[in-house]
C-alpha cells in the first residue's frame, strides 16, 4: 500500500468488502465541508469517482 503523511488516518483502498465499508462509514460522516480525493488512473479509480460521486448525491461531500 501507499505510505506517507496522514495515509494511514485518511486513505482508503477499495480491493475487499470491509474496506469499502469502512469507506461507507467514512463517507456518511462527512460534513457540509467534506471533501473527496480518488487517487489513481486507471478504471477502478474512475469507477471509485462515480461511484463516490453517486453515493454523496446529498451534496454532503465534494468530489474534487
Amino acid at each position: 500500500m501507499f505510505s506517507g503523511p496522514g495515509v494511514a488516518e485518511h486513505a482508503f483502498h477499495v480491493a475487499a468488502r470491509p474496506a469499502v465499508l469502512r469507506l461507507r462509514a467514512r463517507l456518511d460522516e462527512l460534513g457540509e465541508n467534506g471533501n473527496v480525493l480518488v487517487v489513481g488512473g486507471n478504471l477502478t479509480a474512475i469507477e471509485a469517482a462515480t461511484e463516490v460521486a453517486e453515493a454523496t448525491t446529498s451534496a454532503a461531500a465534494r468530489i474534487r
